[in-house]
């Protein structure tokens, strides 16, 4: 793991929200992730999304959040579980919710909290689930591991 990400974000539990968003194109199912680096892997897929700040709600930082990362401005529409992400130095309690496209231009955005020349978002893609089962699991965000359409509306899970 990079030096800059286990001192952004690793010794210490964190609350991560993140957004799950599918779309249907050419009657394929496709579901918006970030492509990021500097996770102890040489990538790693995850849903858009990131720490709620003191006095934010959960619902106000990933609106904040995906608009930083994704340039896209999202409707909540509801909660779908919550996630215990541990990889030391990393430890992490995520809230993930089901969220729609309103506005906003898809754009590979920024993460804030760390150096401009130290970014951590690679790439940001709408990979369909067929391409999403494609990337090894060590290489994905655990709550991606064998994801489909009926597994997500039944999500609550611990690592």
């Amino acid at each position: 793991m990079q030096d800059f990400v286990a001192k952004a974000y690793g010794g210490k539990i964190r609350q991560r929200v993140a957004g799950i968003c599918l779309r249907k194109k050419i009657g394929k199912t496709q579901i918006l992730l970030i492509k990021h680096q500097g996770l102890g892997k040489p990538y790693f897929w995850i849903p858009p999304g990131g720490g709620i700040e003191f006095g934010e709600t959960a619902k106000n930082a990933l609106c904040r959040e995906f608009l930083e990362e994704t340039g896209l401005i999202i409707e909540i529409q509801k909660f779908l579980g919550i996630s215990e992400f541990l990889n030391l130095p990393l430890h992490t309690y995520e809230l993930f919710f089901m969220v729609d496209v309103k506005g906003g231009n898809l754009k590979q955005g920024i993460d804030p909290e760390t150096d401009i020349d130290k970014q951590v978002i690679q790439k940001i893609s709408w990979l369909s689930l067929e391409e999403l089962a494609q990337i090894p699991e060590q290489y994905k965000h655990p709550i991606l591991h064998n994801f489909d359409e009926k597994r997500l509306m039944n999500f609550i899970q611990f690592s």
